[in-house]
Formats: structure tokens, C-alpha cells, sequence
């Protein structure tokens, strides 16, 4: 437990210091593309793929590009594409004593469509009121995930998806949903008080808890990749935590979904 807490902070305390100078383009686009490269080297080594070299750095370079390179209408593809991934995971989730990943087409489709969830972050970064969204998503998923992990092990009874991810529970998932609320009233209060922005209220309590089940739902994603993969978790970079996916699994869907919110929307704050 200590070992978690100690790594958590660091982890926390290293993406705020990104957050505080992602207003530099370099800063937010090398942290993406790092998670980008850590995801294609995380997913091909559990499925097995690492000692093809074509494959593998072919892939990162992909990732790289993917990052680095302006995509013109990327938010409105998202669109698409975002309940494409949902769709994808959901069906492995439902299929996944069935589903295996021994082919090397099928590591890059999981790991292309990860990249492109990570693409999100510096693209809601650069949009108007960007840092307000970014930041909150970013530390909603933080405020689920603690709760969730909180109030799970403590008071959990009933399962939510036990052959996916055993250890997570109901309460544990209406805990994260409950703390989500808590922060971004919390946080939106801190803005107006700031005289930062203006929140739309209505819009800011249909967002919530949408983009913490989001998060979560990103969780279990990773987790049946990993289940159909035969490990505990992606890597060890992280002590208690596990590897890059492992840590930031919510974060790339809620940081995506909230892409696509702000888009369709016009955002909860102006």
C-alpha cells in the first residue's frame, strides 16, 4: 500500500507538472507521444510481439507520427471513431473467452486504436478553454479511480464484471462515480470564483458522470486485454501500479470522450 501511495503521488505530481506547461505545443505532444510509445511496447509485449523488430519499431514510429503530425477534422473523426473503440472493447469483453491476440494484425488494431485515444489529449489541450477541460478530466479520472479503489476494497460486495477485472465492484464503480461528482462541482466552483470561466451547470452534471463511467469503462478495457493476454499488468515502470496502460488506462477514454463532449456540445465552460 505504501509503495502505491508513494508512486501515485510522483505519478500525480508529474502529470500536474505537464498540465502546468502544457501551454508549451512540445511539452504536451512529446508526454503524448510517450504514452503513444508505451502503449505499442506494452500491448505487443503481452501479446507476444516484441522480438519482431519490423513490427514493433515500424509501429512506434507510427504512433510517433500519429502524434506529432496535425490531423485536420481529428475532433470530428473522434466522433466516429470513439464509438468504434467502445464497440471494439465492449465486443472482446463479451467475447472473451474466444478472443485471442496471436496475430500480429490484431496487436497493431488495439494498439492503433490506443494511439488514437491518446491523440486526444494534445488536441483538447489546444482547444478553446482547453487546460480547463484537460485538467478537469484528467483529475476526474484520478478522483474515480481513488474512490473506486477506496470504497471497493473497503465495502464491495458484488462484482461488477468479475471474469474482466475481479477485484472491481458495483460500490466501488458508484463510489468513483459519486467522488467525480464531488470534484467537478468542487473545481467548477474554483473557476467562476477565480473568474476564470462561466460554467454551464447543466451541461457540467450530464458530463460527469458520463466521462467517469468512461474512465472506468477504459479500465476494463485494458484489463480484458490483459486477461486474454495471460498478465497481471502491462509492465512495472510503475512500483504498485503496474505499467503506462495500467496507470492511465481511464485517461486516455475519459480525455477522449471529453473531446468529443466539448465537440458535439460546445463544452460546459465559456
Amino acid at each position: 500500500m505504501l509503495k502505491r501511495t508513494v508512486t501515485g503521488a510522483f505519478i500525480t505530481a508529474a502529470v500536474y507538472l505537464v498540465l502546468c506547461f502544457s501551454h508549451i505545443p512540445a511539452v504536451i505532444l512529446c508526454a503524448s507521444a510517450i504514452l503513444g510509445i508505451f502503449a505499442v511496447i506494452e500491448i505487443y509485449n503481452a501479446a507476444g510481439f516484441t522480438q519482431n523488430p519490423w513490427l514493433l519499431w515500424g509501429s512506434i514510429t507510427a504512433a510517433v507520427m500519429i502524434t506529432a503530425i496535425s490531423f485536420p477534422y481529428y475532433d470530428a473523426a473522434l466522433i466516429l471513431i470513439f464509438p468504434l473503440d467502445i464497440l471494439l472493447f465492449g465486443w472482446m469483453m463479451y467475447r472473451q473467452n474466444h478472443c485471442k491476440l496471436d496475430k500480429p494484425y490484431e496487436a497493431a488494431a488495439i494498439a492503433l486504436a490506443v494511439v488514437v485515444l491518446f491523440r486526444a489529449v494534445p488536441e483538447l489541450r489546444h482547444m478553446q478553454n482547453g487546460l480547463y477541460y484537460l485538467t478537469g478530466a484528467v483529475t476526474l479520472c484520478f478522483a474515480t479511480d481513488a474512490a473506486a479503489y477506496l470504497i471497493g476494497r473497503r465495502f464491495g460486495r458484488h462484482k461488477l464484471l468479475s471474469k474482466v477485472s475481479p477485484s472491481k465492484t458495483i460500490e466501488g464503480a458508484v463510489a468513483g462515480v459519486a467522488a467525480s461528482f464531488l470534484f467537478m462541482l468542487l473545481y467548477a466552483r474554483l473557476l467562476e470564483q477565480g473568474q476564470l470561466v462561466h460554467v454551464n451547470y447543466p451541461l457540467l452534471l450530464i458530463y460527469t458522470p458520463l466521462a467517469s463511467m468512461v474512465g472506468q469503462f477504459g479500465d476494463l478495457a485494458m484489463s480484458v486485454v490483459k486477461r486474454i493476454c495471460g498478465i497481471k499488468d502491462f509492465g512495472s515502470i510503475f512500483p504498485g501500479h503496474g505499467g503506462m496502460l495500467d496507470r492511465f488506462d481511464s485517461h486516455m477514454f475519459c480525455v477522449a470522450f471529453t473531446l468529443v463532449f466539448c465537440t458535439l456540445t460546445g463544452g460546459y465552460v465559456c
